[in-house]
């Protein structure tokens, strides 16, 4: 694929339609802001307040402040804006010019009648209740649970972008690629095909196939970054993978003891093979004590919430020892798709790079997560148009 497509995205201006201008708030209430010069602040600082601040911003519309009364939240930034306990709303100075956004679930009862004798005490005249309706479009077009500022730091990183596209060595690595940087410069929804999220790390699915991204051993040595509750060891299995032997780190105790417990769900001869390890992963971890004679790791995933580059920088070693397949997540940081690739390819220069994209969770309505990123050693690389 020509990469003149994957610039094409990066530098695009477009923007997938958002159904929600056809309602009253992109309709009605924005342009009367922006017609009024209103000051426009935000009652209600929730887990989809970025969405809503993507989408004010794609509007032309700037928030001076957000209010809330957690105290958890209360003191914090997003997007750079200062979260105030709700009380500071009295202390606006010209209420009058004035407009508050109301972004609260289920705005009803005992909590519609605080909040409204909080603004009339305010002097505050113009505010506006967002719906249900319109804050789940908002959240389907705009939500970046992950980290704000995407699309920006794309289209500044254009080149480096292009070394990783450079990097990547089927079509399906470049559609998937192309795609999910669409998907934030176009502040839109992730649309090609997003593989089972139950053959993660393991297998990709193409043309109704499943497709064998690299070879699978019988006896696997896999190291298991960041094992979470066991779901990929179960799937593993459940997809007719065998090993030798498994290492699940998790360095969370209280998911490691539901890890363990899981784990007795398990055949006995897969629970066998596992050997669970509540240890945070670092620069000073032996892998080697739970390897026995000449076992070599052959297989690493993870999944660690962003530190996959500090994983990869503890691993270097093994990756150059052992030659084992990597596959890693790579969304939780802007940075990951450039960074990871070409760490990997540093680390083993013959290594083969390939991307995924899988399924991700009901709420993550974007479809913006579960991306993998594949370094394979060229004995176990698997592509049908080659054998």
């Amino acid at each position: 694929m020509d990469k003149e497509k994957i610039i094409e995205v990066i530098r695009s201006k477009r923007r997938e339609k958002k159904y929600v201008e056809e309602m009253e708030l992109g309709s009605i209430i924005a342009p009367a802001i922006l017609m009024h010069g209103w000051d426009v602040y935000i009652y209600g600082c929730r887990n989809d307040t970025i969405a809503l601040l993507n989408y004010l911003k794609w509007l032309g519309i700037a928030i001076d402040s957000i209010f809330d009364r957690d105290s958890d939240k209360i003191g914090k930034k997003i997007y750079g804006i200062n979260v105030s306990n709700i009380d500071e709303i009295n202390k606006i100075e010209d209420p009058d010019n004035t407009f508050l956004l109301i972004n609260i679930h289920r705005f009803d009862g005992f909590r519609a009648k605080d909040i409204f004798e909080t603004i009339s005490n305010s002097g505050i005249k113009n505010f506006y209740v967002i719906k249900d309706t319109e804050r789940l479009n908002i959240n389907t077009y705009n939500n970046d649970w992950t980290e704000c500022g995407r699309d920006e730091y794309y289209k500044a990183h254009e080149e480096l972008l292009l070394n990783t596209f450079e990097r990547l060595v089927d079509e399906i690595s470049r559609e998937t690629m192309i795609e999910y940087i669409r998907r934030y410069t176009e502040y839109g929804v992730y649309h090609n095909i997003s593989i089972d999220g139950r053959l993660k790390y393991f297998f990709g699915y193409d043309n109704e196939r499943i497709e064998y991204i690299y070879s699978h051993k019988d006896d696997e040595v896999w190291l298991n970054c960041g094992a979470n509750i066991g779901d990929s060891i179960f799937w593993f299995f459940q997809n007719g993978l065998s090993a030798k032997k498994i290492l699940a780190y998790e360095g969370n105790a209280d998911v490691f003891r539901e890890l363990k417990s899981n784990l007795r769900l398990l055949p006995e001869q897969c629970a066998k093979k596992v050997v669970p390890i509540n240890e945070m992963i670092n620069d000073n971890t032996d892998f080697d004590r739970y390897l026995a004679g000449n076992e070599k790791i052959t297989l690493i995933n993870a999944d660690i919430e962003g530190a996959e580059e500090d994983l990869l920088k503890a691993l270097t070693v093994i990756i150059r020892r052992d030659r084992p397949v990597i596959a890693i997540s790579a969304y939780h940081r802007a940075s990951d798709l450039i960074i990871l690739p070409k760490q990997i390819s540093e680390i083993a220069n013959d290594y083969v790079i390939k991307i995924r994209k899988y399924e991700s969770s009901a709420r993550d309505i974007s479809r913006s997560s579960e991306l993998v990123i594949y370094g394979i050693p060229p004995e176990r690389d698997y592509r049908e148009d080659w054998r």
